[in-house]
């Protein structure tokens, strides 16, 4: 530790040696900026003064959360004393820049620098990161930004340095220390010491220069939502996001009403450097998109009925009673379970069970756990909670009467059998060792102790004919809980006996036999396959879906896929279209692309294909089709141009930039170019090179770039258009 000490003590006094007196001289004039929240510190940062009066420039998110209590602003000075905030002098939201007048008076301040900056100029940069206060860095400027607005420096900054100065070589301010993009090394930006200075002169708030009016808002939705490829550099405005979410919303936008139920629901929309940025929880209207989506008829909707369903079932949405609230939580369930959404399904078979929001039916949940067990992928590792429901589930499932399960409890359920399993009274509708398969099961639900007694159980029902309980004793042999020596000769031995299950018609033992042979060190892909064909010959749903994730054959995988389509499975119909696709692909042979659109899948591909057969109504036609389906991001780039170009339909430019821009949302990158050259030549919109050229940057940078755009950014540059 001392040697570490003595390290920094050595580098501390190298740097200050190589450091102008004059920048040294002016560490007195950096102080540090807290936030109170009662006595909690909600934020920091740095600042410095720039009058003997006593204001002090900082950054605006730093004190963001005092705009309308300054009061709550506190500042300490270099030799510990305090200082009280009496004003938010001046701020400048959209810059990042802030002024606060406090109590101090007479005290020294910094001075603006009146040199020009140039790339390669030496910096200094005084601040408070982590709160160590006066902490001195050096370095350049490696880059100047958006017309000298942005300077990138090379000056090592840490959280806290917020608000710091940056200082040229005779201690004069130019700039102010912003953000990090912590992404990469060095990477930091200060804005130009030009704000404060004209904060300083002219005191007023700005809060944006953004102009999001409706028609804006039509025509360029892009400029209002952040590209995932260009960091942010300074805190972005809560209240604008939310009021362009909700606009974007009103006129259908399913991403715009999806975000705002994510918004409603507590989850932070906007994270910067410093500070995370969420807006109160109200799960009313965080109801009222989710319901929205809800009713659309779309892909999602059975997600956000499960949501729904959720709400209630959490209390999160008020309702007269408990009962009320499990009525309608079932009532959201059930609607999402009917639309194919297995995790409803599976809270369903819990109300079913239970009778929370109706009437206990047993059979109900046995029907809702299989749908469950059939749609829900289980591996070696499944969950302990699943696993215990799962063998609930069989426990029931197989037995026409439920006579037994009136009563409250596992434990006096178990009581029950068990007198009734000892005095030989086993009631007549249960044969074929049904009855020890649902005590052996029933024990398992109680506890895992209880799984040797089980296992006992589970020998008797096999020797009566019971082709589950073969399944459960190898299963009792293979799975993780049963730890004993020996490990890998059991899991061999338990194999067998599932491979025996499944071969004797159990389904969900074929499933479950693949799985294990692709789980363990020495996996067996023959041996894999066999069991998945067992499981799938004997309609199991998940046995299905392994065995087409293991099949080489196209065609097979096509077979197998029908007959799970047969069997009403939602997971078929994606599936199928691929299949089909992945044919077409393969030879060209156009009616596999056909059948892939039976299954709503590759519309736009078919789009294409008419369009390479220069047949523009049909190609509108199924890029319009793929549009309502999934709000395909290609055939809205598609139809645009062919709006750009008048194929199929009248040339009409604006039509065009509405679907380059619905593209842009729904995430296409050369939608950006070609929205860009419109903007160049003024067709549907205003001539705006400055439009122009930041799609063009925004469509070349980042993952997945595009070599269009980067011709039209070279050419930018090349004729030095301005920003």
């Amino acid at each position: 530790m001392l040697m570490k000490i003595f390290t920094l003590i050595i580098l501390t006094i190298s740097l200050n040696a190589s450091v102008p007196k004059s920048v040294l001289n002016k560490k007195n004039t950096v102080v540090t900026v807290y936030v109170l929240q009662g006595d909690n510190v909600v934020s920091s940062g740095s600042g410095f003064m720039i009058s003997k009066t006593g204001l002090i420039a900082t950054n605006f998110h730093v004190i963001k959360h005092a705009v309308n209590k300054p009061s709550n602003i506190i500042v300490t000075m270099n030799n510990g004393s305090y200082l009280r905030t009496t004003q938010i002098y001046a701020y400048d939201k959209k810059n990042d820049v802030a002024i606060i007048r406090t109590s101090g008076k007479g005290l020294q301040y910094l001075n603006f620098s009146k040199q020009k900056n140039k790339v390669g100029d030496k910096i200094y940069v005084i601040g408070s990161p982590l709160g160590l206060e006066s902490t001195l860095s050096d370095g350049i400027i490696s880059s100047i930004r958006d017309n000298g607005n942005l300077l990138q420096i090379t000056a090592p900054i840490s959280s806290g340095s917020s608000g710091s100065p940056v200082l040229d070589k005779t201690g004069n301010i130019i700039a102010i220390v912003t953000s990090q993009i912590k992404r990469g090394q060095n990477l930091n930006f200060s804005v130009n010491g030009k704000y404060v200075r004209s904060l300083l002169i002219k005191p007023k708030k700005i809060e944006s220069t953004n102009n999001y009016s409706k028609q804006n808002l039509e025509n360029n939705p892009y400029e209002f939502i952040s590209d995932s490829d260009i960091p942010a550099i300074s805190e972005k405005d809560v209240n604008q996001a939310m009021d362009i979410l909700k606009y974007l919303a009103h006129k259908g936008d399913k991403r715009a009403q999806g975000s705002l139920v994510m918004a409603y629901e507590g989850y932070i929309i906007n994270n910067d450097y410093d500070n995370k940025v969420t807006i109160p929880k109200d799960y009313k209207k965080a109801y009222y998109w989710a319901k929205k989506l809800a009713d659309n008829g779309g892909n999602s909707d059975a997600y956000y009925m499960k949501t729904i369903g959720d709400y209630y079932y959490k209390g999160q949405l008020k309702t007269t009673s408990k009962k009320e609230r499990y009525k309608k939580a079932f009532y959201w369930y059930k609607k999402a379970a009917e639309k194919s959404d297995e995790n409803a399904a599976l809270i369903l078979g819990d109300l079913y069970f239970l009778g929370q929001g109706t009437k206990r039916d047993y059979s109900n949940a046995s029907k809702w756990y299989q749908y469950y067990d059939e749609n829900q992928e289980y591996t070696e590792y499944g969950e302990r909670e699943y696993v215990k429901k799962l063998h609930l589930y069989h426990a029931i499932r197989d037995n026409e009467s439920v006579q037994l399960f009136n009563n409250k409890g596992i434990d006096s359920l178990l009581k029950k059998i068990k007198t009734l399993y000892k005095s030989n009274k086993i009631p007549t509708n249960y044969k074929n060792g049904q009855f020890e398969y649902m005590y052996g099961m029933l024990l398992r639900v109680q506890s895992y102790k209880n799984e040797k007694e089980a296992l006992e159980l589970f020998k008797i029902s096999t020797q009566k004919g019971s082709t589950k309980a073969i399944y459960e004793i190898g299963n009792y042999f293979s799975s993780t809980y049963n730890q004993i020596y020996k490990a890998d000769e059991n899991k061999k031995y338990g194999k067998q006996f599932i491979k025996e299950s499944a071969k004797k018609g159990y389904g969900y033992a074929g499933r479950r036999c693949a799985v294990l042979y692709n789980a363990y060190s020495q996996r067996d892909k023959e041996k894999a396959l066999e069991c998945a064909k067992l499981g799938a010959s004997n309609n199991d749903n998940l046995a299905i879906i392994n065995l087409v994730s293991m099949l080489d054959s196209k065609e097979e995988k096509i077979q197998w896929l029908k007959k799970l389509h047969s069997n009403k499975n939602n997971y078929s119909e994606k599936k199928l279209g691929e299949a089909y696709y992945a044919l077409y692909y393969d030879t060209k042979d156009v009616k596999y692309l056909r059948e892939a659109t039976e299954y709503g899948y590759a519309l736009n591909s078919y789009g294409v294909y008419y369009d390479q057969k220069e047949d523009y109504n049909n190609a509108n036609y199924w890029y319009r089709k793929a549009i309502k389906r999934n709000n395909d991001n290609y055939a809205l780039r598609n139809l645009g141009m062919n709006y750009e170009y008048g194929l199929g339909v009248l040339r009409d430019y604006k039509e065009a930039v509405y679907y380059y821009n619905k593209a842009i949302m729904a995430g296409s990158k050369s939608a950006k170019c070609d929205l860009a050259k419109l903007y160049i030549y003024g067709w549907g919109v205003e001539k705006n090179n400055r439009k122009a050229k930041k799609l063009a940057k925004m469509g070349y940078e980042g993952y997945g770039k595009v070599e269009k755009c980067k011709k039209l950014w070279d050419d930018f540059e090349l004729y030095k258009v301005a920003d």
